[in-house]
């Protein structure tokens, strides 16, 4: 069985509540906590050691700024699987550009929901929830593995990932 940390950030407290017993059934044991406001749960990450394993945020609250929230959470983490909610895809391309694991149309289905965390339950299962750098170069987002990093050199504007069996460099990237 595996234990997430799962948020939910919602003003809708319905939806909020059906995702939280949904989430119960999907991924039992797990510490689920439901926060009605972004500055909420930005608050209780200023607390908080260590990350949550999933956020699930509501994109088109009008208590809550899920994009702000969310752009807050990636200045100091990348690693968190967040995962947008929505009653349309108005804020689909958003959503990507601060590296959601996915977007959901509510009402969130149990079915979607179960097909969305099977990945990431088997990540956290199999100790593979390694930490990455993302980078962007020429509009394009790149994604390495802590491991596929021996170390990091930059000068003149340009930055080059150095692996123990490959080089990446922003220069070189196309």
């Amino acid at each position: 069985m595996t234990m997430m940390t799962i948020a939910i950030c919602d003003d809708m407290q319905a939806d909020a509540r059906k995702l939280h017993k949904q989430l119960e059934r999907i991924v039992p044991g797990s510490e689920i906590r439901i926060f009605k406001s972004g500055e909420l749960l930005l608050e209780e990450l200023e607390k908080k050691r260590k990350p949550y394993d999933a956020i699930f945020v509501n994109i088109d609250s009008k208590k809550v700024d899920g994009l702000e929230t969310i752009r807050k959470i990636r200045e100091k983490e990348m690693s968190v699987a967040v995962l947008f909610m929505s009653r349309s895809d108005e804020y689909y391309r958003n959503a990507f550009d601060l590296f959601a694991y996915n977007y959901l149309l509510k009402p969130v289905t149990e079915e979607t929901l179960e097909y969305v965390m099977e990945p990431l339950k088997k990540r956290l299962s199999d100790g593979n929830d390694e930490r990455v750098i993302h980078f962007q170069y020429r509009a394009r987002v790149y994604t390495l593995r802590y491991s596929q990093v021996s170390y990091i050199t930059s000068g003149l504007h340009i930055v080059n990932f150095i692996g123990q069996t490959e080089a990446y460099s922003s220069a070189e990237v196309s």
